[in-house]
């Protein structure tokens, strides 16, 4: 019986190859490609606006570190997620159609006063702070009729937007490659060391919400031309961030089309997550829960007596 590489070699060359007549490697005539070309396939497409690389969005002034801990967050809080997926779906595709994006939106903004009542110094508050961002991801998601962000359609027809909805529905709720139990391998970490991950999910952190980012950093690096990045090295100041989230959160509200506020929010809310992870030290806010003893903001005088 032959082994080894003679019988690897004899293996490949059984494949069966296409007549040359009928391959072809290079084809013409594909609008959407750069000259028109494709080889083997495949195709480069032009940039939105030819022979400029505007409007494909920023990347590199994306928090790493807000990416990273986001995508490990939603390995850790799906089941939460889906909880408020199921419920925001079931209402919105039942008796209130467009109910999910106001359910998404509502949450963000609760859960961001929740983060504030802890002054954004604790643990639990920078994880209200992710779900926030998350949460405001979603209606970004959801809200398919919104004009905050490419009105006349230009970027995505009606259509695709409808069907990326249902996609960012369906990767949660009946996701391709299933949630896992984030196990605890200690021989599995000693042996990865410095290649050693959490559990995380990127390909879950919503697309159509990150992409209005990118868009939103392109236009920030139009209007702080010098250095628009200095936020990530040198921080800001907390409390003047948090104002500008509540500018966003009440102009979404007030369906204020002027600007895309939902990508100005998701932005802020990154941002504010950089800085007090980064720069601590940058965080003037009161931790109101603090001086409560711990005792909820809903909780009344009558219940303390």
């Amino acid at each position: 019986k032959p082994v080894g590489g003679y019988e690897l070699g004899r293996r490949r060359s059984q494949r069966i190859v296409p007549d040359a007549r009928q391959r072809q490697v290079v084809s013409e005539g594909h609008p959407e490609y750069i000259d028109g070309i494709r080889i083997w396939g495949v195709g480069i497409k032009d940039d939105p606006v030819p022979g400029e690389r505007r409007g494909k969005g920023v990347q590199h002034l994306r928090s790493t570190q807000w990416i990273y801990d986001l995508a490990c967050f939603i390995q850790d809080h799906y089941p939460q997620m889906i909880a408020m997926m199921r419920y925001a779906k079931s209402i919105s595709e039942g008796s209130a159609p467009g109910y999910d994006f106001r359910y998404f939106l509502n949450c963000s903004e609760g859960l961001f006063h929740k983060a504030l009542d802890e002054g954004l110094q604790t643990k639990s508050s920078r994880e209200l702070l992710l779900m926030a961002g998350w949460t405001l991801m979603a209606a970004a998601e959801v809200g398919i009729s919104d004009p905050f962000y490419d009105r006349d359609h230009a970027r995505h027809s009606p259509e695709w937007r409808a069907e990326m909805r249902e996609e960012f529905y369906k990767q949660y709720l009946e996701p391709h490659v299933a949630f896992v139990d984030d196990s605890e391998d200690l021989e599995m970490e000693r042996v990865l060391g410095k290649y050693g991950l959490a559990s995380c999910r990127f390909d879950l952190i919503p697309s159509v919400a990150l992409e209005r980012v990118d868009i939103h950093n392109e236009l920030c690096r139009v209007k702080w031309k010098r250095d628009p990045g200095a936020w990530l090295r040198d921080g800001f100041l907390i409390s003047s961030r948090v104002d500008s989230m509540h500018r966003h959160y009440w102009s979404i509200h007030a369906r204020d089309y002027g600007e895309d506020h939902l990508a100005h929010g998701i932005w802020n809310l990154m941002a504010l997550y950089h800085v007090l992870v980064i720069f601590p030290e940058k965080n003037d806010l009161q931790n109101f829960a603090a001086m409560r003893g711990g005792r909820p903001m809903h909780e009344t005088s009558d219940q303390e007596e």
